[in-house]
């Protein structure tokens, strides 16, 4: 998970907490798993917070409460020492493991589409498109602007590499100047340099 200050100041903090997650068996149905116990913590604006740990340790379960993605949550989430209100999700993005795009769509094209749809109500086309560029730039996809995405199961074209696919599903997220990222495993089918980046990316 990372926070950003694109839009002002805002601290999260995640009061002591339990999940229950569903048997994978009918035979437990009867024993709920706590996948996490008592968890507590604190994160202000401009700080990175990584969860870490084994596989299956609860990691996205553990995100997507802080996110109020988990329904099977028992716990209190404050934003700046208040109770979250309604637009936390429109101050939040959430970029997922696994992206979801039209392969048949470019970089651009697809960020277009998702500025208008999030920001026409408040950005003119013209607005819509410079914080497309903005993005572009930001996440380092100008050499892949104008190519088709392509990838999934039945893609004809290979299209965007796997760092590629990550860092444009992070632009998707960044379009709202969201003050709070969440990201699931952002460095998936990323390679890192010895100078210490992400494939594309920044130190």
């Amino acid at each position: 998970m990372a926070l950003s200050d694109f839009a002002g100041q805002m601290s999260l903090a995640l009061l002591p907490a339990l999940v229950h997650t569903a048997p994978t068996s009918h035979k437990l149905a009867l024993h709920p798993i706590h996948s996490t116990h008592h968890i507590a913590g604190r994160t202000v604006t401009g700080e990175f917070t990584a969860l870490m740990g084994p596989s299956g340790a609860g990691k996205t379960t553990l995100m997507d409460c802080i996110a109020l993605r988990q329904r099977a949550f028992e716990g209190a989430i404050h934003v700046d020492g208040r109770s979250p209100k309604s637009d936390y999700f429109t101050q939040t993005g959430y970029v997922h493991q696994k992206e979801l795009f039209f392969s048949s769509l470019t970089s651009r094209e697809h960020l277009m589409f998702h500025s208008i749809n999030r920001l026409g109500g408040k950005y003119t086309k013209d607005q819509c498109l410079k914080r497309v560029d903005e993005v572009i730039n930001e996440v380092e996809l100008m050499r892949c602007a104008d190519t088709i995405i392509g990838g999934g199961e039945f893609a004809l074209v290979k299209g965007l590499s796997g760092g590629e696919r990550k860092r444009l599903a992070i632009g998707t997220e960044l379009l709202s100047h969201p003050k709070i990222i969440f990201l699931d495993e952002p460095t998936s089918g990323m390679y890192v340099t010895r100078e210490g980046r992400g494939e594309g990316g920044r130190k």
